[in-house]
């Protein structure tokens, strides 16, 4: 099973052999067949449902609701949580798309016809229009808009403008549908071997600068070249307890190579020592306590609850603590420094600032600042 997760990413899922409706995938991830669902869910609490193969709900770590509901055609109406519309899909006659409404905040949407392209005996062909996205306004004024064309070697573009800001254009090659150019990029992309295999990625600007991006799932090995020639060569272990774990980080400049970071883990696979660009780090762990040492100098201590959620945090050299605890069903962050002044942060259930309060102890004075967040 392939399942794309909503940051449009996809993830592999096989059959357990020991229970026919059980699957898993990578990183932890499981999951169980329905008669028409599939629900997968991670370690850290998130889960997703896919009814008749479309997301139809989602729960988080803090067993919240995020329901997606369709119309019978499979399109998005809306998306809440807990009964409360963060999405809201406007539509006009015929079904037709026309807006956004984002926590009640309208969004207008206006389409625009695109060329349909075919590649026929060799030759690039209009055979059609499509409808596609076109502008994205609020109050009849458009503050993105989308331009779709062809090149002069009938190649597909397109020309997207945001407000204040220059036009971008991109172009696509017909033949292999992998993007051309990007502005003033020129891209070379080579595709793995297979579909899980990851595409070579290089580029070459108007001032002949190039950059390239690959990783190799095989050997887990990441190569990254930046615009000034230099190349950072990224490992991780390939098998046993340590599999998926970052291994060093090399960089070439030149014809030199050099190791700027590597990483060294204990017996039960948790990190024990970083070497990064000579600067060394230790972690030690005793309970539910995490201390990291910078150079042989004590920096933080982390405590854990039981669950693995962090309630505090000790940062030795500036003699600051933090703690995580909670406030009327909301998230509260109290850090206090070592002046005697303490800040407390509000956050809702997804992590938008509620509110900021400044307390300043000193001699004989108390001093509260409240401000409300309502952006």
């Amino acid at each position: 099973f392939e399942i794309m997760k909503p940051t449009g990413y996809t993830s592999g899922f096989g059959r357990d052999p020991k229970t026919a409706t059980a699957i898993g995938g990578v990183q932890g991830w499981k999951g169980e067949i329905g008669s028409n669902t599939i629900k997968v869910w991670a370690p850290c609490g998130w889960s997703l449902t896919y009814t008749m193969g479309r997301l139809t709900e989602m729960g988080t770590p803090k067993a919240k609701r995020i329901l997606v509901k369709r119309d019978l055609s499979g399109q998005v109406e809306d998306v809440t949580m807990d009964g409360r519309v963060l999405v809201k899909v406007v539509k006009g006659l015929g079904g037709k798309v026309e807006g956004l409404e984002v926590k009640g905040e309208p969004y207008e949407i206006a389409l625009k016809e695109k060329p349909r392209m075919q590649s026929i005996q060799g030759k690039r062909v209009v055979v059609g229009k499509d409808l596609s996205l076109g502008t994205v306004g609020t109050d009849g004024v458009p503050f993105k808009s989308y331009e779709y064309g062809l090149t002069e070697a009938l190649q597909p573009k397109l020309i997207a403008t945001s407000a204040g800001k220059q036009p971008r254009e991109i172009t696509w090659d017909l033949a292999t549908k992998l993007i051309a150019a990007d502005g003033e990029w020129v891209y070379n992309t080579k595709l793995g071997a297979s579909s899980k295999d990851n595409a070579a990625i290089a580029r070459k600007n108007a001032k002949n600068q190039n950059e390239f991006w690959h990783y190799d799932g095989l050997s887990r090995q990441e190569t990254r070249q930046e615009l000034n020639g230099n190349k950072t060569i990224t490992t991780w272990f390939t098998s046993g307890k340590l599999a998926g774990k970052i291994r060093s980080r090399e960089q070439i400049v030149g014809n030199e190579k050099r190791v700027i970071e590597s990483v060294s883990y204990d017996e039960k696979g948790k990190v024990a020592r970083i070497n990064r660009d000579g600067t060394v780090t230790k972690i030690k762990q005793s309970g539910n306590e995490t201390t990291v040492f910078v150079d042989g100098i004590a920096f933080l201590t982390t405590y854990m609850n039981p669950d693995g959620t962090v309630f505090r945090e000790l940062f030795h050299t500036t003699k600051a603590e933090r703690i995580y605890s909670s406030s009327n069903g909301n998230a509260l962050i109290i850090t206090r420094f070592a002046d005697g002044t303490q800040i407390n942060d509000t956050f809702d259930t997804i992590r938008k600032q509620l509110s900021v309060e400044q307390i300043s102890q000193k001699p004989n004075t108390a001093v509260t600042e409240q401000t409300t967040n309502t952006h």
